[in-house]
């Protein structure tokens, strides 16, 4: 998807009796046929001795123009056929593909869209033959700017591309109804966005690799909410876990999980502080009961050791 397959660049029609010898009709100021010596059929109106008006014109190599000619040169609206089965239909300047116009390749690829000096430059649309399907900015024949693209599996991502990759700003709509808005590079989460999955958790923060990274806060979808530092998409450091009744850890994390020291606020109004292994009670601590009775020592398992 980045650098586009180069275009056709008008062929320089200065065509006159001098050059080509006229088989039937007038050459020079109205209708007729001529034929150069290298091959070149043209069959169409004249002005002054050119290619002038409404014509077709036949090449050696197999490539055919027809349409609008202004001294000699392809100018206004017109179809080219190249012998390597590209077809432009549209319009021309001076001998050269400019303004709005459609290109079909032989493997199915299609532009259509804004063109300059015979490339993609401007407003187009651009179908892939593998399904996948692009509407926005072009510069110099690459993706460049705010576009949209539409994945051959039915995913898009709508935002900034650069160098015919999304870059930037952006949202990603994936197949399964999940949706990311945020920062990509190419096809990969990077940087600060809002992930929105199919199953009704949410994360917004940091990204690296598609993957949770840095500061965010995570949503479950059963309403746990975690929020802290996260690292290869895990809570990892300092962090903070709270759960729908209203049960609250402060603490260090491991891979997710309350590892290290902590203190968690239960929700029947009981406390501990200590250590945490894997989830678990797992150290020294203090157990604090909602009726103010309390155990400070030692936890094996997440229970106390009396």
């Amino acid at each position: 998807m980045q650098h586009l397959i180069a275009l056709f660049i008008g062929f320089m029609l200065l065509q006159g009796t001098v050059f080509a010898a006229c088989e039937e009709g007038d050459c020079q100021s109205g209708s007729g046929k001529s034929k150069d010596k290298d091959g070149r059929i043209y069959e169409g109106e004249f002005k002054g001795g050119y290619f002038w008006g409404a014509g077709t014109l036949i090449n050696p190599d197999g490539s055919a123009y027809k349409g609008q000619f202004v001294k000699g040169l392809y100018n206004g609206k017109g179809t080219l056929v190249g012998k390597d089965g590209r077809k432009y239909s549209g319009t021309f300047q001076d001998g050269v593909i400019h303004g709005q116009g459609t290109m079909t390749y032989a493997n199915g690829m299609e532009y259509s869209g804004e063109f300059d000096m015979g490339r993609f430059n401007g407003q187009g649309n651009l179908f892939y033959p593998d399904g996948r399907e692009y509407f926005g900015d072009f510069r110099i024949n690459v993706i460049q700017g705010t576009g949209k693209l539409l994945y051959a599996d039915g995913s898009s991502f709508e935002g900034k591309f650069f160098d015919g990759k999304p870059a930037g700003q952006g949202v990603r709509r994936y197949l399964d109804g999940s949706r990311y808005t945020g920062n990509f590079i190419d096809t990969r989460r990077e940087g600060q966005g809002v992930l929105e999955s199919a199953d009704n958790s949410r994360y917004e923060g940091g990204f690296h690799d598609n993957l949770y990274e840095g500061q965010g806060k995570l949503t479950t979808a059963d309403g746990v909410v975690l929020s802290g530092i996260f690292n290869k998409g895990v809570l990892t450091g300092k962090g903070t876990q709270t759960w729908p009744d209203n049960q609250t850890y402060i603490g260090t994390f491991d891979k997710g999980q309350p590892h290290g020291h902590g203190i968690m606020q239960y929700s029947d109004g009981a406390k501990y502080e200590g250590e945490w292994m894997n989830g678990k009670r797992e150290g020294k601590g203090v157990l604090t009961a909602a009726d103010g009775s309390r155990y400070e020592g030692v936890f094996r398992e997440d229970q106390p050791q009396q």
